[in-house]
């Protein structure tokens, strides 16, 4: 008897599965429906239960035991399928659907889900306990609120910190990969747990902060609503310069740092003024996390662009020994000069200027036209060409006896490329009005200048030319390595062991791009 309606069972509920198997359902989505389909069976199969036993009476083998059996057992597995499918479902469309951050991961922690799962199959239970089992409810009720009692109070403060993560991920105040700051503390959020946020401070140190600490603090979040922040600046002019002018310079020195946003530009204002000097404001965006770099960046650079202009109070004159010798020394390293006389050198190694600059201020910027070449006397500087997406790329350094912006000096044409000071750096300028006075006397120089600039150019384009094509040969060279490799492996005698060739490299063709 038992036997046979469970028979009779087994087979709608493969009938069902087999139902559900020609639906053409996405992986994620094939659990749910299967269990679906199962509950669609076993609620079919449910009246046959009472003609089954109606069979059996009138074949007067009707046994009341068995009866009991299918009844209890039977009884069980719509309530506990129901359970089942509730919970899939909830997980499906809620924990792993809606409740989800940005990188995919539940935003409601594992143990708040588990607690309503138990609560589902907990009530499951307690409706088959009553309706199935035909248990006293009375004390049902007694033990299962003792227990829940029990649970609440053993529980509260696991359950309320799991709440608050959840506050915490649904309000989206913050967010993974946030720079927050708070309090005495500041770094990138890693971490979101339904304890505590983990954070990476601006020192490389781990920090854990708990939830319920952090709900309660005064957090400023860099992120958002964009990561574009606002860095102010005052200074102070002594002087009676311009306004214009000192607004155009510290603009330029503003932006002199990468990590000052092009766009919105730098805001410069004039804040108030005195007989003896002026106070103004720079105002700068900046999607930098750590705001105190970006400004000791600009305020480097502007230290160095008043010293140099002698409008901060601080010591300016600057003694240069043997300034006339030392810039014939390095005039001659310049192929384009070759023309001129030693007469000629020495005039304008006389009327040579000597400029300090200092990181990360700019001498020259690509696109802008000026007319002036500068021999390094004095460290380092790096040249900077402006891509595509508006960032630069270091495409050279340059040292003592460097020199740069000979084309500028002969054609006035817009700079190539950007060149900015990695250290303190001396320059030796000669410009355009230095040089036009003997080129008036002696016209016929010009042809010699502009042979030796084709030279310099011609010898320029080659070095990159050169250099382009070692760069190409070594690539070659390794791809042809890595695909004899590949031959080798490939036409090698399968009867010989491998380890008799250990010049193969087995791995070679993880590293090919087929």
């Amino acid at each position: 008897m038992v036997g046979g309606f469970y028979a009779i069972v087994v087979a709608v509920l493969y009938l069902m599965w087999i139902l559900a198997r020609k639906l053409d359902l996405p992986d994620k989505s094939q659990k749910i429906v299967y269990v679906a389909f199962i509950l669609i069976g076993l609620i079919i199969v449910s009246p046959l239960r009472e003609v089954w036993f109606r069979l059996f009476r009138e074949m007067g083998v009707f046994q009341p035991s068995a009866a009991n059996i299918i009844r209890d057992s039977f009884g069980m597995f719509p309530w506990l399928t129901g359970a089942y499918l509730i919970n899939s479902l909830l997980n499906y469309f809620l924990w792993h659907g809606a409740l989800v951050n940005e990188e995919g991961e539940p935003l409601v922690p594992s143990l708040l889900r588990n607690l309503v799962t138990l609560l589902i199959f907990f009530i499951a239970g307690f409706i088959i306990a009553v309706n199935v089992f035909e248990l006293n409810i009375t004390i049902l009720l007694s033990t299962s609120g003792f227990a829940g009692g029990a649970g609440v109070y053993l529980g509260k403060v696991p359950i309320n910190k799991a709440f608050t993560a959840l506050s915490l991920n649904l309000n989206r105040q913050i967010r993974k990969g946030d720079f927050i700051e708070l309090e005495d503390y500041s770094g990138t959020i890693q971490e979101i747990g339904w304890k505590s946020v983990r954070l990476l401070t601006i020192d490389e140190n781990q920090l854990t902060i708990p939830n319920t600490t952090l709900t309660e603090a005064n957090v400023i979040n860099y992120s958002r609503p964009t990561k574009l922040k606002t860095v102010m600046m005052g200074i102070r002019i002594n002087g009676n310069f311009s306004p214009y002018e000192v607004e155009k310079l510290l603009k330029r020195s503003a932006l002199d740092s990468d990590l000052v946003l092009r766009d919105p530009e730098p805001l410069i204002n004039l804040v108030n003024f005195s007989p003896r000097s002026a106070r103004y404001s720079i105002e700068v965006s900046t999607d930098h996390d750590i705001v105190a770099h970006v400004k000791s960046q600009v305020l480097s650079s502007v230290w160095h662009m008043l010293r140099r202009k002698g409008m901060y109070p601080m010591p300016t004159e600057d003694i240069i020994k043997n300034p006339v010798e030392k810039a014939i020394h390095l005039m001659n390293s310049v192929t384009v000069l070759e023309p001129f006389t030693p007469e000629e050198d020495q005039i304008i190694a006389q009327k040579a200027k000597w400029i300090r600059y200092g990181p990360p201020e700019r001498i020259v910027i690509e696109g802008e036209k000026d007319n002036a070449l500068y021999l390094v006397a004095e460290g380092r500087l790096e040249v900077l060409v402006r891509q595509k997406d508006g960032k630069n790329l270091k495409v050279a350094e340059l040292g003592k006896g460097s020199f740069f912006g000979e084309r500028a000096l002969l054609t006035g044409e817009e700079r190539k490329a950007t060149v900015r000071a990695l250290t303190d750096v001396l320059l030796c300028e000669i410009s355009k009005s230095i040089i036009k006075p003997l080129l008036d006397d002696r016209q016929e120089i010009l042809q010699d200048l502009s042979r030796k600039l084709a030279e310099r150019e011609i010898q320029n384009l080659r070095k990159s030319q050169e250099y382009a094509e070692e760069q190409a040969e070594k690539e070659k060279d390794t791809v042809a390595r890595r695909l004899l490799d590949l031959m080798k492996n490939f036409f090698k005698n399968e009867n010989v062991d491998d380890d008799e060739d250990e010049s193969v490299d087995k791995d070679a063709h993880k590293n090919m791009n087929i």
